[in-house]
């Protein structure tokens, strides 16, 4: 059987709850976030500017939070999906290595995988989507919830992936 392992995708959503996690939970967790690393911690006037033109207002989070992303980025446990260099795209074949690189299963970003999975996603219909909803989502490099935590999902059973507490 495998361990179960928490997988918190949104760094706005996590800073309103992280507190009320069991400290176990939050040690043993990764963080998959879809949003540029500069935006919570900036290191220039232009990063600030673009983490002010977002609509999470990333500056104010606590600083005891960036200091727990921050200590789990040392242990490669956080992935930020947009590099600083781009807009809106990113790219699920790192995340995939990244996930890896935890004993994990790749994700399922190809299109023979998801053909032979078409009887077991419509059994369980993690969070609601099609296959072409996960595909789209993966192909933009967007990363909304339901699709990232049903890819996640598929990917790897073992995954529990979190917006909320």
């Amino acid at each position: 059987m495998y361990k179960t392992r928490y997988i918190f995708i949104s760094a706005s959503k996590l800073h309103n709850f992280w507190r009320r996690v069991p400290s176990k939970v939050l040690e043993e967790s990764l963080f998959f976030f879809g949003s540029k690393r500069h935006w919570l911690f900036p290191e220039s006037e232009e990063d600030i500017n673009d983490s002010k033109a977002q609509p999470t207002d990333y500056l104010s989070f606590d600083k005891d939070f960036l200091d727990l992303v921050k200590t789990k980025e040392l242990n490669n446990e956080v992935f930020f999906l947009k590099p600083k260099d781009t807009e809106h795209y990113g790219d699920y074949n790192k995340v995939s290595e990244w996930l890896i690189s935890h004993n994990l299963n790749p994700l399922w970003l190809t299109d023979s995988i998801w053909d032979c999975s078409k009887e077991l996603v419509e059994d369980l219909k993690y969070y609601n989507v099609s296959i072409e909803q996960i595909k789209n989502n993966y192909k933009t490099g967007n990363h909304f919830y339901n699709e990232v935590m049903a890819l996640l999902k598929y990917s790897n059973i073992n995954l529990i992936p979190c917006l909320e507490w």
